[in-house]
């Protein structure tokens, strides 16, 4: 793999079993660049903790290098933000085509003191306007 391709974390295993090793990372300035640094769990602090599945020939202490593809960040954004947003507004819009007669009663679907009905209406507004 390419250098360019992947980020790269140094750390140190603080656990090892069968099933997976415990690494903790400390970030550096270099995240500071990085293009996912705003939804990278690994910025923001400046020690983390990540499980690592699998089997390895590791001993506590031993100074590893973590190294993730950057297209594993793309997803995570896809799938964390991208996918959610997406049924919200479907969602949305199914509510506005159903057009509810709720008469203002509380929506056992939303749970909230403002009916479904109500908060479609407004956005439809805030849209419109």
């Amino acid at each position: 793999m390419s250098k360019f391709s992947t980020v790269d974390h140094e750390g140190i295993v603080k656990k090892n079993s069968n099933e997976f090793v415990v690494v903790q990372i400390t970030s550096k300035a270099v995240c500071l660049g990085c293009h996912a640094e705003g939804v990278c769990a690994m910025s923001g602090k400046k020690d983390k903790t990540i499980d690592i599945v699998g089997n390895y020939n590791l001993k506590e202490g031993d100074s590893v290098i973590v190294q993730m593809d950057k297209s594993l960040g793309f997803s995570a954004v896809i799938l964390g933000y991208l996918i959610p947003f997406i049924i919200v507004i479907t969602t949305l819009v199914v509510f506005l085509a159903l057009k509810f007669k709720d008469n203002g009663q509380i929506d056992a679907i939303t749970a909230a003191t403002i009916s479904s009905r109500a908060f479609c209406d407004a956005v439809q507004r805030a849209i419109v306007h």
